[in-house]
């Protein structure tokens, strides 16, 4: 069994899909952005061929860590009134 993960080509920027054949698959699709864990640990490296324009394309899974924690640092608007007049404020 596989399940699909669907990703555009560089070149001619169709729709292409990548099996991904693993014990717990269920024939599900994923895009290319945040793949499962369970799902991505199975993705070997390969070449294969767009199904559109023909282009050999080189697959991989890129190195990402498996936690990402980002500071968020915003104004500070507690007791702002923030109606509908703030669209209308120019941006400074």
């Amino acid at each position: 069994m596989y399940d699909i993960i669907r990703f555009y080509c560089p070149y001619c920027q169709e729709k292409n899909t990548l099996r991904v054949e693993h014990e717990n698959a269920s024939y599900a699709f994923f895009q290319a952005i945040n793949i499962p864990s369970r799902i991505a640990i199975e993705i070997k490296s390969q070449t294969k061929p767009c199904e559109n324009c023909n282009k050999e394309l080189s697959i991989d899974l890129e190195d990402i860590p498996i936690r990402q924690y980002n500071l968020k640092v915003r104004k500070d608007l507690t007791g702002h009134y923030r109606g509908m007049e703030e669209w209308y404020e120019k941006q400074k």
